[in-house]
């Protein structure tokens, strides 16, 4: 390939030949600057013909002229060397054009060259390094200051070599070349060329800012050649690394700190193993063995007393550099030793899952920990507690053999893999009297995995009966599931539709004969018996139900006497950390503190902006599977989630309006703040009312079809499921609209489907609920979204509709879960009203966020109190965007 320069001075490839020389020809005709750097860019050691040599170097030279000066580059122009000019003008080679190749030619060229990369940098968002990086890659490290810090192995009293290097160019085998800083800086000054002296001495400057060592050794001069550095200027250097990276200086280290620092020597508490056959509940005791460990290694007390003596940050011992701390590690070392022989009898359960876990709940432990820097103590667990932790947190790999033989003679049901897993965990769990946690996701069968529990600690505790404690909409579904799985289990129903007032009140003497006693939340408040029986396990179904620890039902629950507690929820975090904690406060109580000591470390938490120690330690005793992961359920089918925007009409704008004015008026009024709090809840239920129809705040009963954006777009997506011959789920947060619902959508339909709410019987629920499953002529069902949120399997609907938005996402996909369970056999959609430009736009995020929360521990920092807000911020919520919101006739 031949580069030749035409009478009128352009530049062009004489008879290309092959595609790279058309498409360089082609670029050339374009682009002249971008055609030199690409040349430059993709040429090999020597190319063939001089003249593609000759036009690369010239592009390579430009290329190191801008690396120089790009961390500075703030100009529209790459200024001209005159030195590069003069050098390649009297170098010309004997090629095609030669005589038009002069000093004003090669400048022009250069301008191209500057020209191109100018457009390239107006066009990029980031910075001209950045440029570099992602377009020349080779050369992206040219006109780079360099640290170069290596072991001197052959003078243990300069134990380290230090050398400061800029790259000048990128050699011809793509090898970047290093100069001394010195030289360099020499170079520039005599050139004058102050643009690149500043470039080089700007991260120069800047690290000397903030590194007491560099800038000792720029005051002293020492930096500009090579020199020795002790252990400790060694140690100084790499922890100034962050520093030096911030300023633009690359550090090149030793092979052993490649990728991450030295081992450090480290105090290390292990967690020794309770005495064989003694580890049974939350205040089994532990040995604590205290050691000093390098990367898992337990040293001597001989090698101990050597390194506290050398007094060094940096000590090689067994050939390899270490990192030690001597003060820090002389007080942690007395500390934990002194630790070891106040706790002869060892330490709790609790005590060791917190101090594995580095979760500082009560004072105490925050003195033990907070100042030990947790970076030089380590706490590991002792091999048998270690393979019990591993158990707990990875259910498939728990042996017992014992559980298979009760189970296929009394369950009738084969359980899927992860519900064995899932059974195994729990009686791990139930065996070891520790409790815990099984959150799976609604419709994962956790009713069956309990069922198959109560039969395996019927074998293993006979005598001993189970509570079961459950809201009074789910015993018929408990009987069902029990009937159907375990006929042979003993069970007894404590509620009024199954036992008068006086049979259950005394019953007491009889709990012996059965197996499992299943009852209410609301009995549990109000049978005193209940609380005085020793029960073999107390499971909490819904256990969300006590997510309040101030509730009397939540007191009332944590009352009951059992062995082992189990809490059964889809969602362990409603709102806030408060859910939580008041679920463990029942499962395991003390593993989170008292409440107090829990605000306190959650506070902790979020000022470190890190929720680990909290996941580390609740994760033993939280078994939590997800429905969307394919390898748990893999005949599940996809879940979609909608978000479907309705507009309103000019009924309800006008409302919507009148009742901003409204609230602005009452909000203005002298009220304390549990008046304005009053003030603020009734209004906002007002814009749900009339997102959802005028007439539901009017109560006028007047339910005119065309006054409501939202029932405008309910007939539309309603005609399209009745075209499919599939079945509809709606649900609302308001009573009073589910008879109007389900006459709008008998219509559309032409014919009846079912209602279910808060005033719907127990036994009445289960009839409805069957028929649905069962009679494919009843295409829909409206529920009110309490009533029928929870506990329902109704997995016949394909298509879930949520016709106002209750403000608790977890509640909202609770209901939803009524479809998209195991036995659906559809894909299920799910459509989420939401009213544009209106309030329910606006908490439409606040739910997003909420979900984070849960999220982020289970898998976080509440949402603001909407009665919180200050008058502005409720004005800016409730506001209408009447453009978004206007419904078009």
């Amino acid at each position: 390939m031949e580069l030749a320069v035409s009478p009128d001075r352009k530049l062009y490839i004489d008879s290309p030949k092959d595609q790279d020389a058309r498409e360089l020809a082609k670029l050339l005709r374009l682009d002249l600057g971008r055609a030199i750097l690409a040349l430059a860019s993709a040429c090999g050691p020597r190319v063939a013909s001089a003249s593609c040599s000759f036009w690369s170097e010239f592009g390579r030279a430009f290329l190191r002229s801008f690396c120089a000066i790009a961390d500075e580059f703030a100009s529209s122009v790459v200024a001209v060397d005159p030195t590069i000019i003069a050098r390649f003008s009297a170098n010309v080679p004997n090629i095609l054009g030669a005589e038009y190749i002069d000093a004003d030619y090669l400048r022009d060229v250069w301008a191209a060259l500057s020209a191109h990369i100018v457009t390239e940098l107006e066009d990029f968002s980031g910075s001209p390094r950045r440029f570099l990086e992602q377009n020349y890659p080779d050369w992206a490290g040219v006109g780079r200051v360099y640290f170069h810090l290596a072991e001197n192995t052959a003078d243990s009293a300069k134990p380290f070599a230090f050398l400061a290097s800029y790259t000048t160019r990128v050699s011809d085998r793509a090898r970047l070349q290093h100069a001394p800083l010195g030289s360099i800086l020499k170079q520039s000054a005599q050139k004058t060329n102050t643009e690149q002296l500043l470039s080089i001495l700007r991260p120069i400057k800047e690290a000397a800012a903030q590194s007491e060592l560099i800038k000792g050794l720029v005051d002293s001069k020492k930096i500009y050649g090579p020199l020795f550095l002790s252990t400790s200027e060694a140690y100084r250097l790499l922890g100034d690394i962050p520093v030096l990276e911030r300023a633009g200086i690359i550090v090149k280290l030793p092979q052993w700190w490649q990728g991450k620092p030295p081992a450090r020597a480290k105090v290390t508490v292990q967690i020794g193993d309770a005495k064989k056959g003694s580890f049974v509940g939350l205040k089994a005791l532990f040995k604590l063995q205290v050691s000093v460990t390098v990367a898992g290694e337990t040293l001597n007390e001989e090698q101990v007393a050597n390194i506290l003596a050398q007094n060094q940050q940096l000590i090689k011992i067994n050939g390899r550099w270490i990192e030690v701390n001597p003060d820090k590690l002389k007080g942690i070392l007395a500390k934990w030793q002194k630790a070891q022989l106040l706790d002869q009898g060892g330490v709790s359960f609790i005590e060791a899952m917190r101090m594995l876990s580095r979760s500082s709940i009560t004072k105490s432990e925050k003195q033990v920990t907070d100042s030990d820097a947790g970076s030089w103590l380590d706490f590991t667990a002792g091999k048998g507690l270690a393979d019990l932790l591993q158990s707990m947190q990875s259910p498939a790999e728990i042996v017992n053999n014992a559980i298979e033989p009760v189970l296929s003679n009394s369950l009738k049901a084969t359980l899927r893999p992860y519900q064995y897993h899932g059974v195994k965990w729990l009686a791990l769990i139930s065996r070891l009297a520790l409790g815990g946690c099984l959150a799976d996701d609604m419709g994962l069968g956790k009713t069956l995995q309990i069922i198959a529990l109560l039969l395996l600690e019927r074998a293993a505790n006979p005598g001993k009966a189970s509570l079961i404690v459950v809201p009074a909409s789910l015993l018929g579904n408990w009987e069902s599931e029990i009937q159907k799985f375990a006929p042979s289990l003993k069970y007894k129903i404590l509620h009024s539709a199954h036992a008068s007032q006086t049979e259950i009140t005394a019953f007491a003497p009889q709990v012996e004969q059965f197996d499992a006693i299943i009852t209410t939340y609301k009995l549990c408040t109000s049978i005193a018996w209940l609380k005085e029986t020793n029960w073999n396990l107390v499971v909490l179904d819904e256990a969300q139900a006590i997510k309040n620890p101030a509730a009397m039902q939540s007191k009332a629950i944590k009352q009951l006497r059992s062995r082992a507690s189990i809490a059964l929820t889809g969602t362990p975090i409603e709102n806030n950390l408060t859910d939580l904690w008041s679920l463990y406060d029942f499962s395991c109580p003390g593993l989170l503190g008292s409440y107090a000591e829990f605000k306190s470390f959650h506070k902790d938490l979020q000022s470190s902006n890190s929720y680990t120690p909290l996941r580390k330690l609740i994760g033993p005793y939280l078994l939590r599977r997800k429905k969307t992961d394919k390898d748990i359920v893999k005949d599940l089918p996809a879940k979609t989630e909608l978000k479907t925007f309705c507009l309103l009409s000019k009924e309800q704008i006008k409302l919507y309006r009148k009742t901003i004015a409204e609230m602005a008026r009452a909000l203005d009024a002298d009220n304390s703040d549990i008046k304005r709090k009053g003030v603020i809840l009734g209004y906002l239920l007002k814009f749900k009312q009339i997102c959802n129809h005028p007439s539901q705040l009017h109560g006028d009963g007047d339910y005119e079809y065309s006054k409501s954006g939202k029932l405008l777009r309910l007939r539309e997506i309603a005609e399209a499921v009745a075209a499919r011959g599939e079945k509809l789920l709606v649900f609302t947060q308001f009573r009073e609209l589910t008879d109007i619902l389900a006459a709008f959508l008998a219509e559309i339909f032409g014919k009846k489907g079912h209602v279910l709410h808060g005033g719907t019987s127990v036994k009445k629920r289960q009839q409805l609920v069957e028929e649905f499953q069962s009679d494919e002529n009843i295409p829909y069902f409206v529920l009110s979204l309490k009533a029928g949120g929870t506990g329902l399997n109704l997995t016949k609907a394909s298509h879930v509709l949520h016709f106002d938005r209750w403000w608790n996402p977890a509640v909202e996909n609770q209901a939803t879960d009524r479809a998209f369970r195991i036995g659906q056999k559809r894909n299920v959609v799910v459509h989420k009203f939401i009213c544009r430009g209106t309030i329910e736009e606006r908490i439409d995020l606040m739910i997003a966020d909420k979900s984070s929360l849960a999220k982020d521990v289970i898998e976080t920092n509440a949402t603001k109190q909407l009665t919180e807000l200050s008058n502005a911020e409720l004005m800016d919520l409730v506001a209408i965007d009447v453009n978004s919101a206007q419904l078009n006739e």
